[in-house]
């Protein structure tokens, strides 16, 4: 039986094979970007029924970090957790990159000594199963980001941390760190009519326009915070036991999250998948008192998008530090230096500015998001 489904991530033909829970699971995170597709995948996903599986056919050439980390000619293995991975062709152009993908499940007491444990985090309010962990642990500024976020520069594509959101094909990027007000200026947004593409990760392609990436929502107590009226009735209408665990969390000033499909928390009609970048904000909280917009250098800006967006996928860094520390120069030469990828990142963010309005916006600590959109939609054309 053929197991694997095809998809289009932000435009790159992508594959994912494998007929177990979590291949299920990871399917149907990714179901909204299903396309059958007539070229080959770029990226082909697998998700292993053991360790072997995904294992190198001889001896790896070379280890990191005890036996943490093996890379071979073109390839490495590395965990993050209980999921283990490989990827091959990562930086090699004109192949297809492959990642194998193997969870390294709990059972019996010690998958219900998790389950009570997950219960008691606060990050964790309704992604209780051993597949939801699954789901953490590849995707949740894990994994597979960091690992796509790489491979989409092959196809002039970068991963940006950011909110985003369009209205007849114009698009609104609003970058910046975690707890600026991403979540609630692009709630605000879909207030006025915008339609959701991003609020946590989105991309952008050298051309100018914007793509969404599939992803649960993100929710924090912080972004609630900012008085978001939908974001607030996203919260009342909780199961009562997430309810209870959400309310408890933050009178204890721990800043829950929660993590609900896409389609349950915005609807499929309020969902967009691409549009045209019409203005890019950099949304930066300081000590002001008031809202205050500056004009930015085309490199001031690539700069705060970069710095905002890298320090999430920090998992690249640890991979090729290590590759630079332990493999011979005929090896490292099929691997880039970090410099290298954060020049093409910020060559592309450059070229997707070009035609397009940018600036930065810094705003007092506990600015209204109503005021935030505001300055975002100030001078859209009729």
């Amino acid at each position: 039986m053929d197991t694997t489904k095809t998809y289009e991530l932000a435009g790159v033909p992508t594959a994912i094979s494998g007929n177990n829970r979590y291949a299920i699971k990871l399917k149907e995170y990714f179901c909204g970007s299903e396309k059958k597709i007539s070229e080959p995948a770029s990226i082909i996903i697998n998700v292993c029924n053991s360790e072997n599986e995904m294992n190198f056919s001889g001896e790896p050439m070379f280890y990191a970090e005890g036996k943490g980390v093996k890379i071979n000619e073109t390839s490495f293995i590395s965990n993050i957790g209980r999921l283990q991975y490989r990827v091959d062709n990562l930086f090699i152009d004109n192949k297809p990159v492959c990642i194998w993908l193997y969870y390294n499940e709990r059972h019996n007491i010690r998958r219900m000594i998790k389950t009570v444990m997950t219960n008691l985090n606060p990050y964790m309010i309704g992604r209780e199963t051993e597949e939801d962990r699954f789901i953490v642990d590849t995707l949740d500024y894990s994994a597979l980001w960091w690992i796509l976020a790489i491979a989409f520069l092959k196809y002039n594509r970068v991963f940006v941390h950011s909110g985003m959101a369009s209205k007849e094909n114009r698009g609104i990027v609003l970058a910046g760190t975690g707890g600026c007000g991403k979540t609630s200026a692009v709630s605000e947004l879909m207030n006025e009519g915008w339609k959701y593409i991003a609020e946590d990760f989105g991309v952008i392609c050298s051309d100018g326009s914007i793509w969404s990436i599939p992803k649960r929502g993100a929710i924090s107590a912080e972004d609630v915070s900012f008085g978001s009226e939908r974001l607030i009735e996203v919260i009342d209408q909780l199961p009562k036991w997430q309810k209870i665990r959400w309310n408890y969390y933050t009178k204890k000033g721990k800043n829950p999250i929660i993590a609900p499909p896409l389609e349950n928390l915005y609807g499929f009609e309020c969902i967009a998948t691409k549009a045209k970048i019409w203005k890019v904000v950099c949304v930066v909280r300081s000590s002001n008192k008031k809202i205050i917009e500056k004009k930015v250098s085309v490199d001031e800006m690539t700069t705060r998008i970069s710095g905002s967006s890298f320090r999430v996928i920090r998992e690249m860094y640890n991979i090729l530090y290590n590759v630079q520390a332990v493999v011979d120069e005929t090896c490292r030469n099929n691997f880039p230096l970090i410099s290298d990828i954060e020049n093409e990142y910020c060559n592309i963010i450059k070229k997707a500015l070009e035609n397009t309005e940018y600036s930065l916006l810094e705003v007092p600590i506990n600015v209204n998001p109503k005021l935030i959109k505001e300055y975002i939609l100030k001078g859209l054309p009729d």
